[in-house]
C-alpha cells in the first residue's frame, strides 16, 4: 500500500451543467405515439442524461404524443433525455431510419425541449458502467 496517499483527502469530480450525469438504457419498448418500429429502435441504445435525478423522489412529468399533440400522457416517473442526444445514440447504434424519423420530427416541432422516457422502461447505468458495458460510447 502507498502510504505517501493514506488518508489525503480528494476532492471528487462535480458534474458540469452539460456533463452527462448518467445513461438511461431502454430494455422494454417506450410508450408513445411513434410508429411500434421506431419505437422499438430505442431497446438497448444507452441515452446519455445531462440532467440530475431529484434526490426527493421521482420526476413527474406531462407527456404530449408526437403524432396527436392532444394527447397527454402523464408520467409519474420520467427521465428526460435532449432530443438530440438521443437521436445522435440511435444513429451511433445503427438505427438510421428511426434517426431520421425523430429528426424529421424535430424539424416539425423545433420547440421540444425533451424526449421523456418511463423509468420503468429502463435502467440507470453510471457513466462509467455504461462505458465498460458500451465501449464504443468513447465515440459518441
Amino acid at each position: 500500500m502507498d502510504r505517501r496517499n493514506f488518508g489525503r483527502w480528494t476532492p471528487r469530480r462535480v458534474a458540469r451543467p452539460g456533463d452527462i450525469v448518467y445513461w438511461f438504457r431502454p430494455k422494454t419498448t417506450p410508450t408513445g405515439g411513434a410508429p411500434l418500429e421506431i419505437r422499438e429502435c430505442w431497446v438497448g441504445v444507452p441515452l446519455p442524461v445531462r440532467r440530475p435525478r431529484p434526490v426527493e423522489g421521482p420526476e413527474r412529468f406531462v407527456g404530449r404524443d408526437v403524432i396527436d399533440r392532444r394527447i397527454v400522457r402523464p408520467i409519474d416517473d420520467g427521465i428526460a433525455v435532449d432530443p438530440w442526444d438521443a437521436i445522435r445514440a440511435l444513429a451511433h447504434f445503427g438505427h438510421d431510419e428511426a434517426a431520421g424519423w425523430w429528426r424529421d420530427l424535430l424539424r416539425r416541432r423545433p420547440a421540444t425541449e425533451s424526449f421523456v422516457f418511463r423509468r420503468d422502461e429502463g435502467e440507470l447505468l453510471p457513466p462509467r458502467l455504461a462505458l465498460m458495458l458500451h465501449p464504443e460510447l468513447d465515440e459518441l
